[in-house]
């Protein structure tokens, strides 16, 4: 795959491979044999927290993009 194309897949592996076995310096049979939660366990403290929205947060976020089967129950 060229350097400049996307992956078309569900992960972005080029990106897992790179962190996993470049930044945290795993060895590859170590990395793949590495399960999804197990990988998302060690990926998280690089994250970043993640803070969620309150109540009215979520009701402000509701009211500017509302679903679009919300809108036909509506109209319809």
């Amino acid at each position: 795959m060229e350097e400049g194309k996307r992956d078309k897949g569900l992960l972005p592996w080029r990106a897992l491979m790179r962190f996993g076995m470049g930044v945290l310096r795993l060895p590859p049979d170590t990395f793949w044999a590495l399960s999804l939660p197990e990988l998302a366990v060690i990926l998280a403290p690089f994250a970043g927290p993640t803070e969620r929205p309150d109540r009215a947060r979520l009701h402000e976020l509701m009211r500017q993009f509302p679903d679009q089967m919300d809108k036909e129950k509506r109209d319809g």
